[in-house]
């Protein structure tokens, strides 16, 4: 009877553990909405009017733009892996 109880709880828990965590780490983000909000940047944003087509958004993001610059991807002590 012990031995039955163990092999149920243990099998109880390897289905059912991954459905808790799951129901606490979404229940998390919903509690802490508006810090994890602020904390990424604020909302997403939404534009107003008809979707473009993805070649225009594509087209619009290849152009030069004199407002953009280009960014380093590095990082200062980084360590770089070996070519």
């Amino acid at each position: 009877m012990r031995r039955l109880a163990a092999r149920a709880h243990l099998w109880g828990g390897l289905l059912l553990g991954p459905v808790i965590l799951v129901l606490g780490l979404s229940g998390a983000a919903l509690v802490f909405r508006a810090e994890l909000d602020d904390a990424l940047g604020g909302p997403p944003a939404v534009t107003a009017g008809p979707p473009r087509a993805l070649d225009a958004i594509v087209a619009s993001r290849s152009s030069p733009s004199p407002a953009r610059r280009a960014r380093s991807s590095s990082r200062r002590g980084a360590i770089s892996p070996i070519a």
